[in-house]
């Protein structure tokens, strides 16, 4: 098949110049531009009936280092998961402080989150965000909210 010149309009060639901008900014990101140093979680989302059961959960101890890059002993970590709205989803945490139970109350939107610190300082934290429907669970799919200027952690 012969090669075809093909010319683009002003417009077309604005929205190739976006998505270039838009690869290259993913390229830096997979390529390890972040801040090494800071301390990285995950937050996850949970769409559930009212009527859900209570259940166990669990927090797996994440790593941590400090400014330098020097790993700080599991020791000193300590763990504190709250709820945003204990009315929709409360926790009754373990001695261990790393499980316990959830239960699911009110319907609302509630985010469980999980602060990490060593020698009373905060480090950072990660969680779940939880969204209590009165009845049958909808489906939502996708979805995604970016902050301009701000790098994920």
């Amino acid at each position: 098949m012969p090669a075809q010149l093909i010319e683009f309009g002003s417009k077309t060639r604005e929205l190739f110049d976006r998505i270039a901008d838009a690869l290259e900014k993913l390229v830096d990101v997979s390529e390890g531009s972040r801040d090494q140093s800071s301390f990285s979680g995950g937050m996850l989302m949970f769409i559930i009936p009212d009527n859900q059961a209570d259940v166990s959960y669990s927090i797996t101890a994440p790593s941590a280092t400090d400014a330098e890059g020097v790993a700080i002993p599991d020791a000193v970590l300590t763990y504190e998961a709250t709820s945003s709205d204990d009315s929709v989803v409360s926790l009754a945490p373990s001695a261990d402080g790393l499980s316990g139970t959830a239960h699911f109350g009110a319907p609302g939107q509630a985010s469980i989150n999980v602060n990490v610190s060593a020698n009373g300082q905060l480090l950072g934290a990660f969680g779940a965000q939880f969204t209590v429907t009165a009845g049958p669970v909808a489906a939502i799919t996708g979805g995604n909210i970016a902050f301009d200027g701000l790098a994920e952690a």
